[in-house]
């Protein structure tokens, strides 16, 4: 299945959720929490938007999921940037195979 041009916008839409989210939120831990949330979902968007996904950048999504998770907040729209950038990387991957794979006379 091929990422679709506008997964950027759609994890940057997430993002402004969360911030949303935050603002509405009485527990000022609650509430770092998800603006914590909002950065990590923007910097995805970001590398999304210019098809650079970082390890460092899929790590802390799982993290923010994980702890929102147990402050029994949202997480599927991490879980989601979080799918959508593996994707992307195995695309990658998968092109970067084949492309070597020809160079060298191995079959694809």
């Amino acid at each position: 299945m091929a990422l679709s041009n506008s997964a950027w916008l759609v994890v940057g839409e997430a993002a402004e959720r969360y911030r949303s989210l935050a603002k509405k939120a009485r527990n000022p831990h609650i509430a770092a929490l998800l603006r914590m949330a909002a950065n990590v979902l923007e910097q995805a968007a970001w590398e999304l938007m210019n098809n650079k996904v970082t390890f460092s950048t899929m790590e802390n999504l799982e993290v923010m999921e994980n702890l929102l998770k147990i402050k029994r907040l949202p997480v599927s729209p991490l879980r989601q940037a979080r799918t959508m950038m593996s994707r992307l990387l195995m695309n990658r991957l998968e092109e970067i195979s084949s492309l070597t794979g020809d160079a060298i006379g191995l079959p694809v």
